[in-house]
């Protein structure tokens, strides 16, 4: 298992918890559910009262290296998922996640606010005080998702009446100024798309390592044995083409496919869901069909695979050996003889295998290796479909 690893695939790894720690050649790394920039740990993960997983980001401001940390790993975090920015530590320090500091600095933050709204004129002092009652609302959130007790939020000066006023002028201020920046953007954001898309055509044509091209729809190039997606993330051509082989499944039949006791990894990331008309969602990712389209032949060239529509013929059910060597190419849990039985086995399958599901415990002997019963994975490979 690769523990160092491309800036942006770092912060992926983190989000999706798939190892237990990364860094890159430079200063950004995770060790369990802490995301460090240097020494001082950006974002956490947390588990609620539920048993739902939040992402505690850090909403300080550091040096220009460490906010490009920040974005990387905001940008990983899965769309949908459950995200609080949180007050930052200092220089040094692991404990972003700690509720009871995350509650006491937020505390502050609301006397700050206050104090500073009573000494304001109109229309700052709505702002500021819309500013505290939104931080008091966090808190009751997060208190809440975490399930703290005995939790004493700050109060607000005043009536409700009074604050809501407040939050309404403040909103609406807040909404005339969106609007003029809304047409300033406009013009921005159309000269940023047309630098993205000049961008992702040379990396999909194989130059550089990351096309920033983030408003665009994701892409996929082949590198050797290796597809790499435009956000940064990679995993093996073995892999994809048993997603490939996946995604023509869902096409065909024209319903929808969801991971729901059934798996289907790449690499380190598991895929979500795939969609009838064949997007395929992955954490962060939001493939178009049209992307993994425009790699298929690259993926069947790297594979020696005929052209055509994939299917994936079962194997039969893997060791756990087997399994972490096909899937990571990793012997280090095996002694020698172990990893010689795995190798052979491999080769012998005369085709690049890929793992599928976990089987349970079985009897029959490894399809693989022809180990002992054990607990056993689905292994297979990829053929032409039928006409």
């Amino acid at each position: 298992m690769r523990t160092v690893v491309k800036s942006h695939e770092v912060a992926h790894l983190w989000a999706h918890q798939t190892q237990l720690s990364a860094r890159t050649p430079g200063n950004m790394s995770f060790d369990g559910p802490d995301f460090f920039s240097y020494s001082t740990v950006i974002g956490t993960i947390v588990t609620g009262k539920d048993g739902r997983r939040a992402y505690l980001v850090s909403d300080s401001h550091y040096s220009v290296s460490t906010s490009s940390h920040q974005n990387d790993m905001r940008c990983a975090i899965p769309s949908g998922a459950v995200v609080y920015r949180v007050p930052g530590v200092s220089r040094g320090s692991t404990r972003l996640g700690d509720a009871a500091r995350i509650m006491d600095e937020w505390t502050r933050r609301v006397s700050d606010l206050l104090e500073q709204s009573a000494r304001s004129r109109k229309p700052k002092n709505a702002r500021l005080l819309a500013e505290a009652a939104a931080t008091v609302e966090s808190m009751r959130e997060f208190a809440a998702f975490m399930g703290l007790k005995r939790v004493k939020l700050p109060k607000l000066p005043g009536t409700v009446e009074a604050v809501a006023a407040a939050v309404a002028a403040e909103d609406a201020r807040k909404e005339r100024a969106q609007r003029a920046a809304d047409k300033r953007r406009a013009v921005e954001f159309a000269k940023r798309l047309e630098d993205e898309r000049a961008r992702l055509a040379e990396w999909e044509a194989g130059a550089g390592s990351y096309p920033d091209a983030y408003n665009l729809p994701t892409a996929l190039r082949v590198i050797g044995d290796t597809v790499e997606t435009s956000r940064g993330a990679s995993f093996p051509v073995a892999h994809a083409l048993r997603g490939l082989a996946l995604v023509d499944s869902v096409r065909a039949r024209g319903e929808e496919w969801r991971t729901n006791g059934h798996t289907c990894h790449l690499g380190h990331y598991r895929i979500d869901r795939i969609a009838p008309d064949g997007t395929v969602y992955a954490g962060c990712h939001v493939v178009p069909f049209a992307a993994i389209e425009r790699i298929r032949p690259a993926l069947q060239a790297a594979a020696f695979v005929p052209p055509g529509r994939l299917e994936y013929v079962e194997l039969g059910g893997a060791c756990d050996d087997c399994a972490v060597a096909i899937a990571n190419d990793d012997y280090t849990g095996m002694d020698e003889d172990a990893a010689a039985r795995v190798r052979a086995g491999i080769e012998r399958a005369g085709h690049p295998l890929s793992v599928g599901d976990e089987m349970g415990f079985s009897w029959q002997p490894c399809a693989v290796c022809g180990g002992l019963a054990g607990n056993r994975h689905a292994v297979g490979y990829l053929a032409s479909a039928a006409a």
